[in-house]
């Protein structure tokens, strides 16, 4: 425990470490403790508890904690690969296409 004067003192405290994997605010105060929460530069922020982790929400750290993030749709990101596969359903096969062909004339040239 460190003893802090206000709410601004225990969030400079708490940030001018070099570690953010997570933090916790107690208070009987839910909407203060957000205001605080929401300043501490830390992946994630228990409030009135700790060490929640649920699949479905993102886990993992700033500064010096982590690189990235695990669970829920923006950890499972990471173990993604996007591909685009275009099919042209017109029935002819283009040797040449106005949007990339670089011997079309560009409007400037026209």
């Amino acid at each position: 425990m460190i003893p802090f004067e206000d709410d601004d003192e225990a969030v400079r405290l708490a940030n001018r470490s070099i570690y953010g994997l997570a933090g916790g605010v107690w208070s009987g105060d839910n909407a203060r403790a957000v205001k605080v929460a929401e300043r501490l530069r830390t992946g994630t922020v228990w409030i009135n508890d700790w060490h929640m982790i649920n699949p479905r929400y993102p886990f993992g750290g700033y500064k010096q904690s982590g690189l990235g993030r695990e669970h829920g749709d923006i950890g499972y990101d990471e173990y993604r690969e996007i591909k685009h596969i275009h099919l042209d359903l017109g029935g002819q096969i283009r040797t040449r296409h106005p949007w990339w062909d670089l011997s079309v004339p560009k409007r400037s040239d026209r």
